[in-house]
């Protein structure tokens, strides 16, 4: 089941887009050259509980901050999200633990803190499903998750973006939900959506089956 939602919503995700980061002479990131594309539809974002989405990919950050300083191995796994928005992961793992890469996600911080490859292989999948979100996405997930401290709030955003505050709003839950999906966040949700779709289609089906045997 959870393939057919993957499928219907696979055209919302960028898979190595058209890049449009540009820096002022400054340095500073021009927002408003930030390109918004394959943001998820209102409808789409209607279905899922955003702010319990958003604490979900919240406690997935500081697993993966706390989990750094638990490692025990001199050649230290790590992450950052950098200025031109992508999602670098430095130090390696040995190809004979990929195995781990199958693990589902878990929230259970000691299981990263004991386990180098299972923390590895959570900022892998994380870099895969972070590089899968537009250039705006990107930016509100760097700023509200990984900057310290945080450079903007969501009015300066909208103001340097030039954008009305319902367009920035719906990037805001396409990026929380764009990658809670990816991670297999929403893996129950989704699971029960399509359960109560196919109960309502069984359930209408049934109507119009007893309406025809009535008229008949």
């Amino acid at each position: 089941m959870i393939e057919k939602i993957c499928e219907e919503r696979s055209s919302h995700f960028l898979f190595g887009g058209i890049i449009m980061i540009v820096f002022n002479e400054k340095g500073k990131l021009e927002l408003e050259r930030l390109l918004v594309q394959n943001t998820l539809s209102a409808e789409t974002i209607k279905k899922y509980d955003h702010r319990k989405i958003m604490s979900k990919v919240r406690r997935i950050f500081k697993i993966m901050d706390d989990s750094y300083y638990y490692q025990i191995n001199e050649d230290k796994i790590s992450y950052e999200i950098t200025d031109d928005l992508k999602f670098i992961v430095h130090g390696n793992i040995p190809l004979n633990n990929i195995e781990a890469i199958d693990i589902p996600l878990t929230f259970n911080e000691k299981e990263y803190r004991n386990s180098q490859v299972l923390y590895f292989y959570l900022l892998k999948r994380f870099k895969e499903a972070f590089s899968n979100l537009d250039e705006v996405e990107r930016f509100i997930i760097k700023n509200f998750e990984y900057d310290k401290p945080q450079i903007y709030v969501d009015e300066s955003i909208c103001y340097e973006m030039n954008i009305h505050k319902d367009k920035y709003y719906l990037s805001k839950k396409s990026a929380y939900i764009k990658l809670a999906i990816q991670l297999g966040l929403t893996y129950k949700d989704d699971i029960d959506e399509l359960i109560i779709t196919k109960v309502k289609e069984t359930i209408l089906e049934e109507i119009v089956t007893l309406d025809k045997n009535h008229m008949e």
